[in-house]
């Protein structure tokens, strides 16, 4: 069992921002290590793909533990939703042996939201800008 608590339930970030929370797990087989990550992932037309861009590894947990965390995001990319990509975040608590894993979904932009197709224009003088 594997408990993913995100500090005031704060699911929406800003670049740089640190993702605070507090993960309690209790297992009753052996368990090599518990990986907590900040990945994005696209999802659209074309291949997927994925970036780590932060995590913590605790190896050897044990059969009862609690634990903080805090992982920064970086500049981006920026949670999107479009018509060919979307780009989402998520915060992943997986064991070794991958017997357990926790997602929770995140979103990060200069908005703190993710941004859709809609939210961006083409201004006259070339370049994109949000309106």
């Amino acid at each position: 069992m594997i408990e993913v608590t995100l500090d005031e339930n704060k699911h929406n970030y800003l670049p740089g921002e640190v993702v605070r929370g507090t993960v309690e797990w209790q297992f009753e087989r052996d368990v090599k290590a518990i990986e907590i990550r900040l990945i994005w992932k696209t999802t659209g037309k074309g291949d997927s793909d994925t970036g780590m861009v932060d995590s913590i590894v605790i190896e050897k947990p044990g059969g009862y533990r609690k634990t903080p965390f805090e992982l920064r995001f970086p500049a981006g990319p920026y949670s999107f939703s479009g018509k060919l990509i979307s780009i989402y975040w998520r915060l992943e608590v997986v064991t070794n042996p991958i017997t357990d894993t926790v997602v929770r979904s995140l979103a990060m932009s200069p908005t703190g939201r993710e941004i859709g197709a809609d939210d961006w224009k083409m201004p006259q003088t070339g370049g994109y800008l949000q309106q």
